[in-house]
């Protein structure tokens, strides 16, 4: 059962999804140029294209849009904002 407003019921869905849309981007087109995702392997190919494209680490930017929707659905944004004011 969701709780709040509906439009924060909206966002963290919104960001959840988008987090693990991008990971799951960034993964295939590791997957489709025959490269290692962990980054302690050579790579065998360099990724420009797909989300590569916009940035160099597009899977931490998904990491960071799954932690803002699960601290969206737990209420605990406000803490995570103090140092930046």
């Amino acid at each position: 059962m969701a709780f709040g407003p509906a439009f924060l019921v909206g966002a963290r869905a919104a960001a959840i999804g988008a987090g693990f849309a991008v990971i799951l981007w960034s993964t295939w087109r590791f997957y489709r140029a025959k490269t290692p995702i962990e980054p302690r392997h050579t790579l065998n190919a360099l990724i420009k294209f797909g989300p590569f494209k916009y940035g160099c680490k597009p899977i931490y930017l998904g990491i960071a849009l799954i932690l803002v929707g699960w601290l969206l659905a737990l209420g605990a944004l406000p803490p995570v904002l103090i140092p930046y004011l």
